[in-house]
């Protein structure tokens, strides 16, 4: 029985965990009901695209085994989740699959981390949630208002 390289273990994670986001964020997509509550935007553009996009070039990213750019794109990912979560716990609603894919992230940062570059993921993760601080429109329905919204 042969053992697989750490590296091909590292690459076979850092391609299978952004897509398994991808497939959250699609069904994501497609949800009516338990996150329709949940609304948000980055420069006019709906998260339930950019949930759909950011997970692409980290699968380029693993897939070529380019690990500086993944580091900074996850760092930066990183960033952002804590700015996306956090406006989560402060309206009280949230939504399992933002959620999820927030972990998928923040696993695979951990997973890269690396304290050699640590300066490096520092700036990106500080760029990310600033960028998100600046440039994320969220809202929510209060749930005693989504008694009376009308159904679908």
């Amino acid at each position: 029985m042969r053992i697989p390289k750490a590296t091909s273990i590292r690459k076979a994670v850092n391609v299978v965990l952004p897509l398994a986001a991808l497939g959250v964020m699609t069904f994501y997509n497609a949800c009516s009901s338990t996150c329709s509550l949940l609304t948000g935007h980055i420069l006019g553009v709906d998260l339930k695209y950019i949930g759909l996009i950011i997970p692409i070039p980290l699968v380029v990213f693993g897939f070529l085994n380019l690990e500086l750019l993944l580091l900074m794109a996850l760092s930066f990912g990183v960033g952002a989740e804590l700015k996306l979560i956090s406006f989560q716990v402060g309206v009280g609603q949230y939504c399992p699959y933002c959620l999820t894919s927030g972990a998928i992230i923040i696993f695979l940062f951990l997973f890269n981390f690396r304290w050699s570059r640590k300066l490096t993921m520092a700036v990106f993760l500080l760029l990310g949630f600033l960028f998100f601080q600046l440039f994320f429109h969220g809202s929510a329905v209060p749930t005693y208002a989504a008694s009376f919204m009308p159904r679908a």
